[in-house]
């Protein structure tokens, strides 16, 4: 018999201890299992103060300082910096002007040009990397604000993160400004007018700003250590290559040393004095706005007037009897008998057109329709007025009817012989118009933008020496040819003494309108890969490389799109030996294939 009572009471005295053990575990784990559940920390101020803390310039915590070493952006984040800086100056106007409407579209294109670019950089700038994703995510906050104030502290912490990028690589800061408003904490802004137009304040106090800079001032750092004016290092202007942290002597020359400033370092200012100047040959040149006409020079072809060929063929089979031209290249006149043909075709409808005619009938009757019909026939057959009286005057069919040329000209294409078998449409004879040709040139790819109808064009023969011809572009054809990818340009000249022939070379000098354009002589540019410098003379023997964009280049000038302006003084011989200097200094910025443009465009 089992006792039931006994194994009761044992459960129960199992499940109390399990119960008893629980709530000790309870009390000892109460803390941890909290936190656990509630995802908050509640550990000791002491515990608290062990935390790192992120340094000042430091990425990782929004708002805070930043400082970002100097960075030259890969090409593809460089044009999504400059996408980022446009999309964001949308904005500042915005906010200038109290009108958030477009905020949200630009802070959208802010955002994926900042992605771009992240992605964009090398492995090795995690500090970069980190501020653009703080800049996107701020710019994405923006964009998500319902009121005008929230756009504003969201754009004060934009630019927190964002302008120190642009401050990295001083090539995105040409041109462009940086402020701050006293009135909003921690609030700086980029434009690029002078008058500054306050996106914090808006219209209220739209002038409310003191100049500022790129990069933020981190706390403890000397207030003159990052301005533009502090010293880097000293040099010697005859030997560059001396670099002294302090004033004193050259200890080669026995010179004094100058200072060299950040900027100066920052833009690759090179020092050469008066001296070394002459010695290697340095000179320099005004950039000027003048007039600029291109002038640029094709191969063309003499060909014949399209529009002054004329085709001889028959619409009816026969043969020929009688040849009266027979020669290819001789001159005919309009009318004048070219072959005569017998055909039993054209015989038959003569014969139906003297019976419809013989005898002649009232107007108005069966009789009369039908000559008029018969001699109509004769005529699609390609017989004359002339060739038809002749035939109703004779009274009897001719045998052979005379083709006639339909143009003057020269006969350029002969295919038939004296008793040679013809069918309709076969083309007997070409005939061509030589008192106007065409002089077709082939035009570069890159020279036919400024090709025009109606353009003035010189032509120019060898085997006329001395001799030119003048002319207007007729027209401009709207294919290029796939070999030799070239474009067409059709020139018509008169030729009333045949001097012109079909098939002959002729050279075409063509010219754009002059136009005022701003003109940098061709061998100050300098060619850096898949950029142009050209070394602007800042004055004291210093010469900072300066970024262009040039476009056409005439009697040794180049036009300049971007990045000099009229009156600036530029180097314009002894580029070479600058470009070196310029290499050993700043070999990473500019690149390292430096070599001087030659008057026609090449290295």
């Amino acid at each position: 018999m089992i006792d039931f009572s006994r194994w009761r009471t044992r459960r129960l005295i199992t499940s109390a201890v399990l119960v008893a053990l629980l709530a000790a575990a309870a009390l000892v784990f109460r803390r941890p299992l909290k936190e656990w559940f509630s995802g908050s920390d509640e550990r000791g101020p002491a515990q608290t103060a062990s935390r790192p803390k992120a340094s000042a310039g430091s990425a990782a915590e929004p708002g805070a300082p930043m400082v970002i070493r100097p960075i030259q952006y890969p090409p593809v984040a460089f044009d999504a910096m400059r996408g980022a800086m446009d999309a964001s100056d949308r904005i500042r106007a915005d906010l200038s002007r109290d009108e958030p409407r477009n905020i949200s579209e630009a802070a959208r294109s802010v955002s994926e040009a900042l992605r771009a670019a992240e992605n964009a950089l090398p492995n090795d700038r995690d500090d970069v990397r980190h501020a653009l994703s703080h800049a996107s995510s701020a710019a994405e906050a923006m964009g998500r604000g319902k009121a005008i104030q929230e756009m504003r502290k969201a754009l004060a912490e934009y630019y927190a993160h964002f302008l120190p990028l642009i401050g990295a690589d001083p090539r995105l800061t040409q041109g462009w400004r940086v402020f701050e408003c006293p009135m909003f904490e921690n609030a700086r802004w980029m434009q690029r007018s002078a008058a500054p137009e306050n996106p914090y304040m808006g219209t209220k106090m739209l002038t409310c700003a003191t100049a500022s800079d790129w990069q933020a001032k981190v706390q403890g750092e000397s207030p003159g250590g990052t301005t533009p004016d502090a010293i880097d290092h000293y040099t010697c202007s005859m030997h560059p290559s001396v670099n002294q942290p302090g004033p004193g002597k050259c200890p080669i020359c026995g010179m004094d040393l100058i200072p060299v400033t950040k900027a100066q370092v920052e833009q690759g200012v090179v020092l050469i004095d008066a001296a070394r100047q002459q010695l290697i040959g340095v000179r320099t040149g005004r950039v000027i706005q003048a007039p600029m006409r291109w002038v640029f020079r094709a191969v063309g072809q003499v060909t014949y007037d399209e529009s002054k060929l004329a085709d001889v063929n028959l619409k009816v089979q026969g043969w020929v009897t009688k040849l009266f031209v027979n020669q290819t290249g001789q001159r005919v006149k309009a009318g004048q008998p070219l072959l005569l043909v017998y055909s039993p075709e054209l015989y038959g409808a003569q014969q139906d057109f003297l019976l419809a005619t013989q005898g002649g009938s009232a107007p108005g009757t069966r009789v009369e329709v039908l000559a008029r019909a018969a001699r109509q026939r004769l005529h699609l057959l390609g017989l004359s007025d002339g060739q038809i009286d002749a035939v109703a005057k004779k009274g009897a069919p001719l045998e052979g009817i005379t083709i006639s040329s339909p143009a003057s000209g020269f006969v350029i294409e002969k295919n038939v012989v004296e008793g040679a078998s013809v069918d309709p449409g076969m083309r007997l004879f070409r005939i061509a118009a030589l008192n106007k040709v065409w002089v077709e040139a082939e035009v570069y790819e890159g020279d036919l933008p400024q090709a025009r109808v109606g353009q003035s064009a010189t032509v120019t023969l060898d085997y006329l020496p001395g001799h030119s011809y003048e002319a207007k572009v007729a027209y401009v054809y709207p294919y290029l040819d796939p070999k030799s990818r070239t474009g067409r340009v059709r020139v018509e000249l008169a030729n009333n003494e045949l001097d012109l022939r079909p098939g002959m070379y002729a050279s075409v000098e063509l010219a754009s309108e002059p136009k005022p354009r701003v003109q940098v002589p061709a061998s100050a540019v300098v060619y850096t890969g898949p950029r142009r410098i050209v070394f602007v003379d800042l004055g004291e023997g210093r010469f900072r490389p300066q970024e262009v964009q040039v476009g056409m280049e005439a009697d040794g000038m180049y036009e300049v799109l971007s990045g000099l302006s009229p009156g600036d003084v530029v180097a314009t011989s002894g580029t070479f030996l600058i470009a070196a200097e310029a290499r050993i200094r700043t070999a990473a910025k500019y690149g390292m294939d430096l070599a001087p443009v030659s008057s026609t465009g090449k290295k």
